[in-house]
């Protein structure tokens, strides 16, 4: 027992450092250059219609990025509880590809929506918009969990319904934030992309 915290305690101490020195050395390196100068003063924003509030997009966006993934998502929870590990692997690449593709897409149209508003506060809703469909897929994770145990088990206890029920919702968790950061990830180099383009006035 000891032995295997010290190897974890190596182990973490070993990612983290790597990560620390090459994100210090990362950022350190060369300051970034922006595309174009931007004015110290700020641009009115006009009236954005309902359609294209943040909260709109993000509902729109969590419901296409859950419904392109659903399929998956729900074989992987049934592999999960059928102890059927061998296959869990494939389906999880597959979903995981398609999701990353997707939160891209959505990011950047959300993105070019945004700036075609002349609405310069893109970062935050690029985060938002992708990372809605973790609130989308542990709902629809948590009900089809519920009627996987109505159907395959019966007297299940409590504690069992709790505990797979918060890591569905720390799994939903770590897809939103890996969503997020897609999503802003894309969105920046498309930013990048189309004022690295433009010739300003």
């Amino acid at each position: 027992m000891k032995e295997r915290k010290l190897t974890d305690a190596f182990v973490f101490l070993c990612v983290f450092s790597v990560l620390l020195l090459t994100g210090r050395y990362l950022g350190f390196k060369q300051p970034y250059e922006w595309p174009i100068k931007h004015s110290k003063i700020p641009r009115m924003i006009p009236q954005k219609s309902c359609f294209l509030s943040l909260p709109t997009l993000a509902c729109f966006s969590g419901i296409t990025l859950y419904s392109m993934t659903f399929i998956q998502v729900f074989s992987i929870v049934q592999k999960i509880w059928l102890h059927q590990f061998v296959y869990l692997w494939g389906f999880l690449f597959l979903s995981g590809a398609c999701f990353a593709i997707g939160c891209t897409e959505i990011a950047i149209i959300c993105t070019y929506l945004t700036l075609s508003n002349e609405d310069y506060r893109w970062w935050w809703p690029s985060f938002i918009v992708p990372a809605a469909s973790g609130i989308f897929m542990f709902f629809g994770t948590v009900i089809y969990q519920a009627m996987l145990t109505r159907e395959l088990f019966d007297g299940i206890q409590f504690v069992t319904m709790w505990m797979m029920t918060s890591y569905l919702f720390m799994a939903c968790l770590a897809i939103s934030l890996i969503a997020g950061c897609i999503g802003f990830c894309s969105s920046a180099w498309f930013t990048n992309a189309i004022y690295s383009r433009c010739k300003p006035e």
